[in-house]
């Protein structure tokens, strides 16, 4: 199920912490504002009882099974618009995007799409470069993945690199490639990798004249490394903003900063800042690049820049880009400007636009659940949309029935072949922005109490049957709050797990249990039934079990590996599987047994799990997919085929077909006969 909903809020708060002003001179004089040591340079509704269980924990010793793989053919749908960064060659344009990496002939416009099932790291790819052998190479969350024109290779810490985390990379003036990851940076020399460390996640890195790396960190201002200590720059020392996005190196030797405040042009010791006071088009700068003519561009959350050196010139949808979020910028040598956008490939030649988009995919990348309808046909929550994938077609939907389809959270199809959809709530959007609001210098008037008093719950279950849209709502009797999880019974009753609670409806009447009723926590993320008819239930706090009469609760104190349970499903074998963020646990209704990356798991982060016809067990979690056949673990990760590292929903289709939704698109695993 998606539980990213509060991904939406960052721009909100964004907003009420970033500002802008004019352009003005700094002096950068003495030391800045910090100056560590030197990294550390390394190789490579009743009132029933309740009562608590005395269940015993067995986590099990790490070892190492020699367990058959199931084998099988992988396959990727993606989209390739949504780019992050670009580089050209020899008329060949190269995008990074969330769904893999595109090839683009730019005299015929015709493409070639790279995923992980062609041998790409992942199909997350943040950056690509063109190195000056003409090799292609591309930073992803798995790694480093290298192209040679034939195949793809990839680089991870077996390799020597620091981290797999890869965001930023970089062909150094010696001709090594620099690629800056979590914790610090990594530089292949052809043969082997070096690594310094760091506390930084850098997303954007620059060389300058002097050979010193600059790198832009996660909202820590930016870092110069000059090969034996590390200098951090922030607000305290004149950015106008501490996230600072990228990092571009001019033809001058100049360097630019491309922050959420504006941009800042380092000249020396010199440093100037433009923001929109000046003429840039938006605050939070994204891309740079210079053209043949030396003008300087700037993407943006708004548009695009142009700067001259005296004056600027902007431009929007309004003059054709296929988006004003501009996340990319690449200049030919021709004098056409490349532009890359969350909706497609922008092309200017000085008076015309013209957008290049790949075909027949789906509309995003970030799958967050996934179910197979009656008819087979998969349904999915895929960014702000529902989308409908039929094998050929993919069809989105703005709205499920009366509620906007970027509401939908949980997904579900009962036996009768209707699909539910549960929803968000503004009272408990409201709720979350005001909490973080709280640690605001700027408090939002809405979030006074008398003000949020005033927002009511709406969040609702939407059923579609028979070409009919059907809307619940807590007037109606369905649980206030989001609705995180949806199960149908064995009587055909069907329950929603929500934020305050957990309701079930029999198709007439609406009971909610509470945890003034025994449930152990509010926040129901997972539901599932035992062999025995009685409700299992996944909140923050732990599992609750609900026999009909009685509540039992499991907490880690009982055996629970950790109280944030995820997911939930019921084996051949009659045992409960939990998932949380601390690994997965089994309980056989007297003892618990644990895993984690210790026992095979890919990631101790599980998100969801799935017992398939076969009786097999299949744990999706933040590193991949983890295989349980009853005798050890098996994993699959990008570097197989998956289509990307974090994984939030499986589902068996027809034919024993496994569909998996991931950051990076959706992937297809079927097994060999």
């Amino acid at each position: 199920m998606s539980r990213f909903w509060w991904l939406f809020l960052t721009p909100v708060l964004l907003a009420l912490v970033t500002g802008c002003c004019g352009s003005f001179e700094i002096n950068v004089v003495g030391t800045p504002t910090s100056a560590p040591p030197a990294g550390n340079i390394r190789e490579a509704t009743p009132t029933p009882r309740q009562e608590t269980p005395a269940a015993v924990s067995t986590p099990i010793p790490p070892v190492s099974l020699a367990v058959d793989r199931l084998t099988g053919t992988w396959t990727s749908f993606t989209n390739g618009n949504d780019i992050r960064d670009l580089a050209y060659a020899d008329g060949i344009l190269w995008a990074a995007t969330s769904g893999g990496v595109v090839r683009w002939d730019t005299a015929t416009g015709e493409y070639v799409k790279y995923t992980s099932e062609h041998g790409l790291g992942s199909n997350d790819v943040r950056a690509v470069l063109v190195d000056r052998a003409g090799a292609v190479w591309a930073a992803t969350e798995a790694g480093v993945s290298h192209f040679d024109g034939a195949a793809w290779r990839t680089y991870t810490t077996a390799d020597g690199l620091l981290s797999d985390d890869v965001q930023a990379i970089l062909e150094d003036s010696a001709g090594g490639l620099v690629a800056g990851v979590s914790g610090g940076f990594s530089r292949f020399d052809g043969n082997a990798w070096t690594s310094a460390e760091h506390e930084m996640f850098p997303t954007s890195v620059e060389e300058d004249a002097s050979g010193d790396f600059w790198f832009a960190g996660v909202c820590s201002g930016f870092y110069r490394y000059d090969g034996a200590a590390w200098t951090q720059y922030t607000q305290e020392d004149g950015l106008p903003n501490d996230c600072v996005n990228d990092v571009f190196r001019d033809s001058s030797g100049d360097l630019w900063l491309g922050s959420d405040g504006g941009v800042v042009r380092v000249h020396g010791e010199q440093w100037t800042v433009y923001t929109p006071e000046d003429g840039l088009v938006g605050a939070s700068v994204q891309a740079m690049a210079e053209d043949a003519s030396g003008a300087l561009w700037f993407g943006t959350m708004d548009g695009l820049s142009r700067f001259d050196g005296e004056g600027w010139r902007s431009f929007t949808t309004q003059h054709g880009l296929a988006s004003n979020v501009v996340r990319a910028i690449m200049a030919d040598p021709a004098g056409n400007l490349w532009v890359g956008t969350p909706a497609g490939l922008n092309r200017f030649d000085g008076q015309n636009w013209s957008t290049y988009t790949t075909g027949n995919e789906p509309p995003w990348n970030s799958i967050g659940d996934l179910v197979v309808g009656a008819s087979g046909a998969l349904w999915m929550q895929a960014g702000p949309a529902v989308v409908r994938f039929d094998g050929s077609t993919w069809t989105e939907y703005e709205r499920v029935g009366d509620v906007p389809a970027d509401f939908v959270l949980s997904l579900y199809a009962d036996r009768s072949g209707a699909l539910w959809f549960g929803t968000n709530d503004h009272r408990t959007i409201r709720e979350a922005i005001c909490f973080l609001n709280a640690f605001s210098d700027t408090p939002l008037p809405s979030c006074a109490p008398e003000q949020l008093a005033l927002v009511g719950h709406d969040n609702a279950a939407v059923r579609f049957r028979d070409g009919t849209w059907t809307t619940y709502r807590p007037e109606e009797g369905l649980v206030t709050g989001q609705v995180e999880a949806i199960f149908e019974d064995a009587s055909g009753a069907m329950w929603f797990g929500a934020t305050d609670g957990v309701g079930r409806f029999d198709g007439a009447t609406w009971t909610t249990y509470t945890i003034t009723h025994g449930l152990v926590a509010g926040d129901v993320q997972a539901i599932s039934q035992d062999r025995s008819g009685a409700m299992w239930f996944g909140t923050l706090q732990g599992a609750s079990r609900f026999d009909g009469v009685t509540w039992t609760t499991y907490t880690e104190e009982d055996g629970l590996v950790n109280g944030y349970v995820n997911a939930l499903a019921g084996d051949a074998a009659g045992r409960m599987w939990f998932g949380t963020k601390q690994g997965a646990g089994r309980f056989n209704g007297d003892s618990w047994t644990t895993y984690t990356t210790r026992h095979g798991l890919p990631d101790d982060y599980v998100n969801s799990i799935l017992v398939d016809s076969a009786g097999r067990v299949w744990v999706g979690t933040e590193g991949g997919v983890g295989l349980f056949n009853g005798e050890g673990w098996v994993t699959y990760t990008p570097l197989d085929g998956l289509a990307a590292k974090r994984v939030y929903a499986i589902v068996e289709g027809p034919a024993g077909v496994l569909w998996f939704a991931t950051s990076g698109g959706l992937s297809r695993f079927v097994p060999a006969q």
